[in-house]
This record gives C-alpha cells, sequence and structure tokens, in this order.
C-alpha cells in the first residue's frame, strides 16, 4: 500500500487514539519508519487532537463535582472513629503537635486525592471529546474517499462514452422505459462494421438474487439473447452483432431465459 493510501485509510487515527491491535500498531510504526509522510501525518492528528482538547477544556460539570464530594463525605462519615483512653489524653506538648501534623496530612491527603480525581475527570471527558472527533473525522474521510472513487470511475466511464461517440462508425441507441417501467433508462452503442456492441445502464431497479437482467438483439423481427448482466458502474461489452434493428432489456430468472419475459420488458430503443 502506498503512503498516500495508508494515510487515508484512516488507521492513523486509530493509531493516534491507541486503539489498534499490537501487530496493527507495530505495522504502523513500521510505515512511519520508513515514510515521512507518515510521521507527518501522525504528527498532525496529535496536534489538531491536542489543540481541540484545549479548545475545548472546561471544568468538570457541578453535579460530577457535587457527586464526588458526596461520596468522599460519606467514605469519612463511615470511617470508625478511634477510642483514646482518658490517660492517652495527658499527652504531652510534643505528642499534640504530632497529633495535629497527624491531621493536617490526612486533610492534605484528601484534597490531594480531591484534586486528582477531579482532574481525572476533566482529562476523561476531554479524552471523550478528542475520540468523539477522532470518530467524526474517520467517518467523513471514509465517505470522501467513497465519493472520489466514485468520481474517478465516472470520469473513466465518461471518456469511454467520448470516445465511442467520436469514432464515426458508432451508432448510440438510447433505450427508453416501457409504461410499467417509466423511470428505466440505458443506453448501447453499436459498431455496425466491428460488431461490438457496448452498454451502460442509467437507471434500472434493482433485482432480486434470483433474477438478471438480459439484453436482447432484435434480429429479423425476432429477439436474440445478447447476453445477461449485473447492475454495476461502468460500460459492459455485450454479445456482438452485424445486424440489429433494435435493442431491450428485461428481467428474467438468474442465468438468463431463452426467449424474453415481455411481461419484465423495462426498456426498449430501435437503431
Amino acid at each position: 500500500m502506498t503512503p498516500e493510501a495508508y494515510i487515508t485509510s484512516g488507521i492513523l487515527e486509530l493509531y493516534v487514539l491507541q486503539s489498534l491491535q499490537p501487530e496493527e500498531m507495530a505495522e504502523v510504526e513500521e510505515m512511519a519508519h520508513h515514510h515521512v509522510e507518515v510521521r507527518t501525518a501522525i504528527a498532525d492528528i496529535r496536534e489538531s487532537l491536542a489543540a481541540y482538547g484545549q479548545l475545548h477544556a472546561e471544568t468538570p460539570p457541578a453535579p460530577l463535582r457535587s457527586k464526588i464530594l458526596t461520596a468522599i463525605a460519606a467514605e469519612v462519615e463511615n470511617t470508625p472513629a478511634v477510642e483514646i483512653a482518658p490517660k492517652v489524653l495527658q499527652m504531652t506538648s510534643g505528642a499534640e503537635v504530632a497529633v495535629r501534623y497527624a491531621r493536617i496530612a490526612i486533610a492534605a491527603s484528601i484534597s490531594l486525592f480531591l484534586v486528582s480525581l477531579l482532574t481525572a475527570a476533566n482529562f476523561y471527558l476531554r479524552w471523550q471529546e478528542a475520540a468523539t472527533l477522532a470518530n467524526t473525522l474517520l467517518a467523513e474521510k471514509t465517505v470522501l474517499a467513497a465519493e472520489r472513487a466514485l468520481l474517478q470511475t465516472s470520469a473513466a466511464e465518461g471518456k469511454e462514452l467520448l470516445a465511442l461517440i467520436a469514432n464515426p462508425d458508432i451508432r448510440l441507441v438510447n433505450l427508453q422505459g416501457t409504461d410499467s417501467y417509466p423511470e428505466a433508462s440505458a443506453l448501447v452503442a453499436w459498431n455496425p462494421l466491428s460488431s461490438a456492441v457496448y452498454l451502460w445502464v442509467n437507471a434500472l431497479p434493482q433485482p432480486a438474487d434470483d433474477q438478471q437482467y438480459q439484453l436482447w438483439a432484435i434480429v429479423d423481427g425476432q429477439p436474440v439473447d445478447a447476453g445477461i448482466f449485473d447492475i454495476e458502474v461502468g460500460s459492459k461489452q455485450m454479445k456482438a452483432f452485424d445486424k440489429v434493428e433494435a435493442f431491450a432489456i428485461t428481467l428474467e430468472p438468474k442465468g438468463g431465459s431463452i426467449a424474453p419475459t415481455l411481461e419484465q420488458l423495462h426498456v426498449i430503443g430501435t437503431i
């Protein structure tokens, strides 16, 4: 896979989010080691996520903070009090200082725990936002890649059709929908000299799994099988004919039929 295709695949975003399997992480690191553009893309993704996190950083919601404080207070309240014998109360001033120091240390520990907990909650919220953004970007990149592939296919199809139109020997036959299927349409390019027949599907209903479309050439008033086909983008070269009066398309059982099913006649066009 080329570095450009690897970058647009979306795997780098998952790598930055640590969402890959160990072998996939190793694969990304190997690509980054050999290709500077992959390393640059990884750095750009990390910078984008960091910038997004800083831009949207905010204090955790008050309900979350209140819930954490309530949980800590309940834990402290449920902790058994330490009973001190009467004679222990007669401590020296040095012992009293030690007790005060211990209480201060405990309070500081609780405060530190609370600050750490709030920081972790804030970091979790920012991480969730960054992960959502990364998933959104990945989905958009996937859609853009699909649209790009479709445009490339359409451009290739248009180039091929233009080349055929420029050929003075080509006869274009516009197959229009019948009364039962007015929205259906297709185009046939036929070369009487070479007998070549090319088919483009513009609009045909999606057939069932056990059905296929079949092209028919009308020769001397009789339908002749010109080949079965599936709906897909681009041209299809069908069976050759040196003499044709018209073309038609019917929907037949999968594998085609010997004779056309006229009730399933979708389009027809004369030379």
